[in-house]
């Protein structure tokens, strides 16, 4: 089994002559795209659409940008089920998985838990900077963390329930946001509060639940540096595009051909 990994497009942060043509590019049939395409919804509809008409599938998990930082998270996931239904290909992973060929993906955004700079900065302190100079609102960093845990918890039942079912050989773990703050986003330059946001520590419960050791790979997106190492005997891959101030070098975007064993 093979596929391609795309996160982090960020269109609007690159100019419209920096545009990717997905004619050609793909290494495999399936394209896994995790997140953070766009601010402007209808152009992530539109941009993993086009992807879509160049694989045979295509696997998609909101990042944090196709909220826009706007609360009623649950009801976005729901529009974004119901528009991306109306494609066969294309299959939206939010809290839910889906089996090809004998391989799970599990997948769901994950959101940030405000504590990955522990002990530098505490969770308290950076949830407090974050409200006070009016980054986030407080009912949308509130319901983030919540959901959070609710993402972790979900994954965590669904990869109890593949890891004793036989038909299963392979489960992927699918997230926008990263498991371990090992992952940051060093390459933008911010204030270090913004690194408590680089994911969620209530990720890693989700291998616990895996008793029969079918995680091998988890692939993740939102920190815009390239990752591809192993922890405990699990392949851990982020493979971001980025914004052009950033990723200067990612003018030339290529997804990363991820090859399992399945």
């Amino acid at each position: 089994m093979k596929f391609d990994l795309v996160s982090d497009l960020h269109n609007n942060f690159w100019p419209i002559d920096a545009k990717i043509n997905w004619e050609g590019i793909g290494t495999s049939l399936i394209a896994v795209v995790l997140g953070d395409v766009n601010f402007d919804i209808e152009d992530t509809y539109r941009t993993v659409i086009d992807i879509s008409k160049h694989y045979k599938y295509v696997i998609f998990v909101d990042g944090n940008h196709e909220h826009n930082n706007q609360c009623n998270l649950q009801e976005h996931n729901a529009k974004l089920r119901h528009r991306f239904s109306k494609y066969q290909n294309i299959q939206y992973l939010n809290r839910s998985a889906i089996i090809i060929d004998n391989v799970a993906f599990v997948g769901a955004n994950g959101w940030w838990t405000y504590d990955f700079m522990e002990p530098e900065i505490s969770k308290e302190e950076a949830y407090s900077y974050l409200a006070n100079n009016n980054i986030f609102s407080e009912p949308f960093m509130h319901e983030v963390y919540h959901t959070a845990k609710e993402d972790a918890n979900v994954m965590c039942e669904i990869v109890d329930k593949l890891t004793h079912d036989s038909n299963v050989r392979e489960i992927v773990i699918l997230t926008h946001t990263a498991p371990y703050n090992c992952f940051m986003d060093t390459l933008i330059e911010q204030h270090p509060v913004h690194y408590s946001r680089c994911g969620s520590s209530f990720l890693p419960r989700v291998l616990e639940f895996d008793k029969n050791r079918k995680i091998k790979t988890w692939c993740f997106g939102h920190v815009h540096n390239d990752f591809d190492q192993t922890l405990n005997n699990v392949r851990f891959v982020c493979h971001p595009r980025g914004r052009q101030d950033d990723s200067p070098h990612n003018l030339f975007y290529f997804p990363k051909m991820i090859e399992i064993n399945g």
